[in-house]
Parts: C-alpha cells; sequence; structure tokens
C-alpha cells in the first residue's frame, strides 16, 4: 500500500486517509482507507485498513464480498 495525498471528511468517524493498492508496476488509485485518527463511532475501524469492494476482489472465509 502507498499512502494517498486523499483525505475524506466524515463527521461521525473522523477524517479518512486513502491508500493505493500496488502490485508490480500496475497501481489502483485509492483502493482502501483507514481512520488514523476515530472519533468515538469510528473506533471500531482502528488500525484496520479497509478496501473498497468496487476497486478490488474481497473475499472472506473463500466467500466474495459484493458492494
Amino acid at each position: 500500500l502507498e499512502k494517498s495525498d486523499t483525505v475524506s471528511e466524515c463527521p461521525y468517524k473522523g477524517d479518512g486517509q486513502h491508500w493505493h493498492l500496488r502490485r508490480g508496476a500496475s497501481r489502483i488509485d485509492d483502493a482502501a482507507w483507514s481512520l488514523p485518527h476515530p472519533l468515538p463511532e469510528g473506533l471500531a475501524a482502528t488500525e484496520h485498513i479497509c478496501f473498497y469492494p468496487d476497486k478490488v476482489d474481497i473475499a472472506v472465509d473463500g466467500e466474495a464480498v459484493k458492494d
């Protein structure tokens, strides 16, 4: 992952830091986000990276995650 300059603002969870996903020479811009300084409502996401399912294929325990 590479830190993006994109920062989203959420009055409930806190500001979201975005991340580019790099694999070899290819890059998916802003494929993920995190909450480096969450507000109380966003504490569950602390120290986690959240991927956008419309930008990457996601599977949990072998099951595809749909958006």
